[in-house]
């Protein structure tokens, strides 16, 4: 389920968060540092052959501020541009 400071991103494309946020953060999965799939996570959505699947999971709270404060990164301007 998405979270509502998720919501104004899912109809933007990735370019647009990506140029202001920067990649999105990385969690610890086992002994790696493993990037988040913005697609899955802000979306909701994703496909089978993604390198970042085993980031498809329910985040911990944790996990879910850094997203959080990555997707704060985007202006509101752009959010609303979508």
């Amino acid at each position: 389920k998405l979270r509502p400071f998720q919501e104004p991103f899912r109809k933007l494309t990735l370019e647009k968060i990506f140029k202001p946020a920067g990649r999105p953060p990385a969690i610890k999965i086992g002994a790696e540092e493993v990037e988040l799939c913005a697609s899955y996570h802000i979306r909701g959505s994703c496909w089978s052959k993604c390198q970042r699947l085993a980031t498809h999971r329910p985040l911990k709270p944790n996990e879910e501020t850094l997203l959080e404060t990555w997707c704060k990164k985007v202006p509101a301007e752009t959010q609303e541009s979508s």
